[in-house]
This record gives structure tokens, C-alpha cells and sequence, in this order.
């Protein structure tokens, strides 16, 4: 499985991505990308859920030396779909995607990607809000986009271009310029059905974890008729 989360934790901002699964014995092994202030931290992590009732979890997470505690609803089928962390000075939310078990590859992501995001970028010595949307058309790896971005006085508008670089086990490293001449850096995880993928910004004085949604071919031809 696999969840993007955001909110903050001591009075810093902090955005994760976690792919993980979800053994028998309630025990829980995974990788974790996270973003904590102007800071970047990926490595593997073990853990252990345990039911509270039909509807809802409890699960607990062992990383560099701390225990992070959270609850997370259930669909009908018992999968995750949102969760809380529960821990004092702690406001995180995240939502979960069904990860299955194929193996990944650029040219999953081929056609039209969509996203709205919001995120936070350090100016004038804090972090300010800001939001995107996106259209971008992937072909075997490559992108070319437009970006609309809002950062609260300001609009701005560029387009870009870039590449994805996906492992079989569906960890991505994606790196973009745009029409300004800024560069942006990003680690994701391409969702293994071709829905499109996950990403957690890497650039120090910008935060942001987005879900880039693939349309299908039925969405694109319904918008012809």
C-alpha cells in the first residue's frame, strides 16, 4: 500500500510518502520518504497495526529512534483509505492508494496527467502557502506541462519539461526546468495500475506532495464527444 501525507509536526511543516505493506501478523515493513522543513530523509522503517473496530486502526511506525502513532478509517473491505496522526503537536492527514504488486515502468504514466496541489515555499524567512494545478502529457518516460501556480499576492504561469526515471519497484526520481529557467526535483512512486503517481518535492525551500492523476483513454474520449 501506499499513502502521501501533510500537516505539520512541532511547528514545522512536514509532507511523507510511505510505501509499505501490510503483513499477516499485523507487522508492517516499508520505505519512507518524508520532507521535514528545508530537510529531505528517505530510508525503510517496520511498524504493526492493530484493529479497533470494523471501521477503524491503530498504527504505530518505528523510524530513526521514534515511534509515530496514528489511526486510519476502513473501507468495506478493511483497506485504509485516511488517517490522523494522533500524537501531541502533531496535525498530519494523509490519504492511502491501493499499491498492487506489478512491477513499474516509465510508460505506465503515457498520456494526460492532471493534479491541483497545494504546498509551502520558504519566502522572506517563513513558509508561505502556495497552489498548483497541472496538465501533463507523458510519452515513454518524458514530460512536457503547464503549471498554474498561486502564491497568495502572485500568479504564475510556465511551462515545463522533464523526465521520470522509474524503478521496478515503483520508487521514481523526476526532474523538470521550466520556461523561467527553474529547475524542480521530486521522488514519487508511480502507482502500479497506471492511475499515474505520487511525488514528494526534494527542492530545500519548497514543499510539496501531490497526486498526479492519470486520465484513462475512456476519460479523454468522452471530452471529444
Amino acid at each position: 500500500m501506499l499513502f502521501r501525507s501533510d500537516g505539520e509536526a512541532q511547528g514545522e511543516p512536514v509532507a511523507r510518502i510511505l510505501q509499505e505493506t501490510w503483513h499477516p501478523d499485523g507487522s508492517i515493513t516499508g520505505i519512507r520518504l518524508e520532507r521535514r522543513g528545508h530537510a529531505y530523509r528517505e530510508a525503510t522503517y517496520s511498524g504493526s497495526v492493530r484493529g479497533l473496530s470494523l471501521c477503524r486502526a491503530q498504527i504505530e511506525r518505528s523510524y530513526q529512534g521514534t515511534t509515530s502513532i496514528s489511526q486510519t478509517v476502513l473501507d468495506g473491505a478493511g483497506r485504509p483509505r485516511y488517517s490522523l496522526g494522533t500524537l501531541p503537536d502533531v496535525v498530519v492527514v494523509s490519504r492511502w492508494f491501493r499499491q498492487g504488486s506489478s512491477a513499474c515502468r516509465e510508460d505506465l504514466l503515457d498520456g494526460t496527467v492532471l493534479s491541483m496541489q497545494r504546498g509551502r515555499s520558504w519566502r522572506e524567512g517563513a513558509w508561505q502557502p502556495n497552489a498548483v494545478i497541472q496538465n501533463e502529457r507523458w510519452r515513454a518516460g518524458s514530460v512536457q506541462g503547464i503549471a498554474i501556480s498561486s502564491y497568495g499576492s502572485r500568479i504564475e504561469e510556465a511551462t515545463y519539461s522533464g523526465t521520470i526515471k522509474v524503478s521496478p519497484d515503483c520508487l521514481a526520481t523526476v526532474t523538470q526546468k521550466d520556461s523561467l529557467g527553474v529547475p524542480y526535483n521530486y521522488r514519487a512512486v508511480v502507482l502500479a495500475d497506471g492511475r499515474g503517481y505520487v511525488y514528494l518535492q526534494t527542492d530545500p525551500n519548497d514543499i510539496t506532495v501531490g497526486y498526479l492523476e492519470r486520465q484513462r483513454a475512456s476519460e479523454s474520449a468522452a471530452q471529444l464527444r
